[in-house]
C-alpha cells in the first residue's frame, strides 16, 4: 500500500516527526559549532533551508532465507548531507569510528545517533570525517529493526567550502553549491547516471566559473 495515503494519520505524523527531528539536530548542531570555531546560530542558519529527508524504514524479519549472521544487509557507505539524525530499535547498525574500529550499535528508544556527512567533513576541512556505516544481518532471523533517519541538507544554492580558519594543504576541496556536490556524490556511488540523467548542476564550481556570495564574513 501507498502509507502516504492509506494509512490515516501518516502524513501528521511524519510532519511531527520531521518538526521533533529537525529541533533535536538544531540541538546537536550548536553543540557542535565550537568544535569547528562557528557561533552556534550560524551553524543552525546555515543548515537550513534545503531538501531535509525523513526516511521511515523497517528490515524485515529472515526466516525462511538463507543469510548468514553477519551478512551486509546495507553495503558500507557515508551519507551525502550535513548530518544525520537515526532513531532505531534493533540491532545491526555498525559504524566505523574516528580511530578506525568498529563500532555496534544498539540503540535504545530514547536515544539519538548523529553521524556526520560528507558535507560536514568538507565544512570543517576534515575535522569531523564522514561516519562510515552499514548494516549486518542479526544473529537472530526474527529480528525486526525499525529506523527514522533525518537527512539534514543546507539549501541547494549554499556555499559548500572549507571553512577559511580550518583550510590546510591536505585538505583539498573545489568550492561548489550544495546541489552540485550532492549531484556530484550521487553520480559517483552509482546513484545517478550521467547518461539517462544528465548532470544539471556540473556548471556551479568556482573552478569552473561559477561564483556566488561568500557566506563566511560573520561565521566566527
Amino acid at each position: 500500500p501507498n502509507l502516504a495515503t492509506d494509512w490515516p494519520g501518516f502524513d501528521d505524523t511524519r510532519e511531527r516527526v520531521h518538526a521533533e527531528l529537525r529541533t533535536r539536530v538544531d540541538i546537536v548542531l550548536r553543540a557542535i559549532a565550537p568544535l569547528i570555531g562557528v557561533k552556534p546560530e550560524w551553524l543552525v542558519r546555515y543548515a537550513s533551508g534545503g531538501d531535509d529527508i525523513v526516511r521511515f524504514l523497517r528490515y524485515f524479519p529472515l526466516r525462511g532465507h538463507s543469510f548468514p549472521s553477519g551478512t551486509l544487509r546495507s553495503a558500507k557507505h557515508t551519507d551525502v548531507n550535513l548530518l544525520t539524525g537515526l532513531m532505531s530499535r534493533g540491532k545491526g547498525l555498525v559504524v566505523r569510528t574516528k580511530s578506525g574500529h568498529r563500532l555496534e550499535l544498539d540503540i535504545a528508544s530514547d536515544q539519538l545517533v548523529v553521524q556526520m556527512g560528507d558535507f560536514m567533513e568538507v565544512l570543517s576541512g576534515g575535522l569531523l570525517p564522514a561516519t562510515e556505516h552499514w548494516v549486518e544481518n542479526p544473529d537472530s532471523l526474527d529480528t525486526v529493526r525499525d529506523s527514522i533517519a533525518f537527512f539534514t541538507h543546507p539549501h541547494g544554492l549554499r556555499c559548500l567550502d572549507v571553512l577559511p580558519h580550518l583550510r590546510r594543504d591536505d585538505f583539498s576541496w573545489d568550492p561548489c553549491t550544495e546541489r552540485a556536490a550532492t549531484e556530484k556524490r550521487l553520480i559517483e556511488i552509482g546513484i545517478l547516471d550521467p547518461i539517462k540523467n544528465p548532470p544539471k548542476y556540473a556548471h556551479e564550481f568556482v573552478s569552473k566559473g561559477y561564483n556566488f556570495p561568500s557566506p563566511w564574513p560573520d561565521h566566527i
